[in-house]
């Protein structure tokens, strides 16, 4: 199969739509739709009877944001999106694997990862600037199915590169460890500048298709990067880019792993013993600099009996990626828990 691939909300629908007008639509697998019909298809595995009680709670519980959601995303995507059971679960083999030679397959980089390569002929990777990317995303994940001006006013952000940095090298690790497999990489500024020139490029690579017509369209070039959004993982997610850009497999993985305990801490949980509970890295971030959560916490951990004092501060002791880590020992003896009237009460009492 000829499979389409890269980062969600980097044009793979855009470059189906135009595989679809250069090689037939019986090619194409999957169908064309709106985010809001997603979950249509019966899924593998899935009985009838539980394919048919989904799409009751589908009917059922939706109707009524069904309309708004098809308007919003139409207007996020105005060319659709092109998808199918295997987009972001990937290719391998189940009962009744449907897979010809002839077809081709959206799977974008978190399903590349989990494709047997032994489906795919050739790959058409799309890329996209971080910061696009991650624009494009939070306009998607903002209109659907949140109201845009209620998380504006909650201060909530969804604009991060996390996605992208994750999904990117989960995709290079695939194409590195299948040479044997042919990549083209499209750029998609370069493809809505200059899409004449860049169908040819993947013309020539498939070594079929009338690319003479297409669906491109500047229109589409909708979600621009958006400076002054703080997040430490920007750093990572441009040199993860230029990497992918250079096509310097090793340098991107061996990078992502020298920095991977900066890109999951946000997503990471662990138990924190002096709160009796498991935690996540901004928890900690309050804990040590506001004094407030730090109180708060505290007053918890006293209620419920645990005995605070004598524990030691995990993220301190490891788990910070920002400062290098003290023991287990002295963070017990300098815990910044205790005020100092409390420090000079246990100093008396031993």
């Amino acid at each position: 199969m000829i499979i389409v691939s890269g980062c969600p909300r980097s044009g793979t629908s855009l470059m189906m739509d135009c595989l679809r007008l250069a090689l037939g639509e019986d090619r194409i697998m999957g169908s064309k739709f709106p985010k809001e019909n997603r979950g249509k298809e019966k899924l593998p595995f899935e009985t009838d009877a539980e394919f048919d009680l989904r799409k009751y709670f589908e009917e059922r519980l939706e109707s009524e944001k069904k309309d708004k959601r098809k308007e919003k995303t139409l207007d996020m995507n105005p060319n659709g999106f092109w998808e199918c059971r295997y987009t972001t679960q990937g290719i391998s083999w189940h009962l009744g694997i449907d897979c010809p030679s002839e077809k081709i397959c959206k799977v974008v980089s978190q399903g590349l990862i989990h494709t047997d390569p032994k489906y795919v002929d050739k790959v058409i990777y799309m890329l996209r600037d971080p910061r696009e990317v991650a624009k494009s995303q939070e306009n998607l994940v903002r209109r659907l199915p949140f109201n845009e001006e209620d998380l504006e006013k909650q201060g909530l952000k969804i604009h991060s590169p996390l996605m992208f940095v994750n999904v990117t090298y989960q995709a290079i690790q695939w194409i590195k460890s299948n040479p044997q497999v042919p990549v083209i990489f499209v750029h998609y500024d370069s493809l809505l500048e200059n899409p004449e020139e860049e169908l040819r490029k993947v013309g020539e690579f498939l070594g079929e298709g009338d690319f003479s017509k297409h669906p491109v369209e500047k229109r589409l070039y909708r979600s621009k990067p958006e400076e002054g959004i703080e997040n430490d993982l920007w750093a990572i997610a441009e040199e993860i880019y230029a990497k992918t850009l250079t096509k310097d497999y090793d340098g991107l993985i061996s990078f992502y792993k020298d920095n991977v305990r900066k890109i999951k801490k946000d997503t990471m949980t662990y138990h924190c013993f002096r709160k009796g509970r498991k935690v996540v890295y901004n928890e900690c971030i309050a804990c040590k600099k506001d004094e407030v959560a730090r109180n708060n916490f505290k007053k918890d951990a006293t209620k419920r009996k645990i005995s605070w004092i004598s524990e030691p501060c995990v993220f301190e002791c490891g788990i910070d990626v920002d400062h290098d880590p003290i023991t287990i020992k002295q963070s017990i003896e300098n815990n910044f828990w205790l005020t100092d009237l409390e420090k000079r009460v246990l100093a008396i009492q031993k």
